[in-house]
């Protein structure tokens, strides 16, 4: 069973995240140790591969592929209440040399099982960063 998103949204930077051309697809399969997400972006009817992520759930570091491969982050995913919260450290090298993006990334379930919402703030020294959130349905 999968998630289907087909618009995003974002708060705060200038950071644009519409969606309305593409979709994205979650595949989430779930142990009593670790979360592993498969993500894929579906353009039309194509779905293009996908990006594998893995989330131990006893708090110990994790090392993660950053969307778009841009590095990797490294966090820790642990329980808060009923959602799981992903923070962490992601490293970019520009032109301009190398910088640590703080990363925190929430999951929320609604009530009935069948909304799933992501939401991830991305901030770079004082003030710097952008929020996204992206609704998933179940399919």
């Amino acid at each position: 069973m999968g998630w289907r998103a087909r618009a995003g949204g974002a708060a705060g930077g200038n950071f644009d995240d519409d969606m309305s051309s593409a979709g994205q697809k979650l595949v989430i399969t779930q142990s009593a140790e670790e979360i592993v997400v498969q993500r894929s972006l579906i353009a039309g009817q194509q779905e293009l591969p996908g990006q594998r992520q893995a989330y131990r759930l006893d708090g110990s570091e994790i090392t993660i592929p950053a969307m778009g491969g841009r590095g990797e982050i490294k966090g820790k995913a642990e329980w808060n209440g009923n959602a799981l919260e992903i923070k962490g450290t992601q490293k970019l090298s520009t032109q301009r040399g190398e910088f640590d993006v703080n990363y925190e990334e929430r999951w929320t379930l609604s009530d009935d099982g069948k909304v799933l919402t992501i939401t991830t703030t991305r901030t770079m020294g004082v003030g710097a960063g952008y929020t996204t959130r992206i609704v998933y349905n179940r399919q």
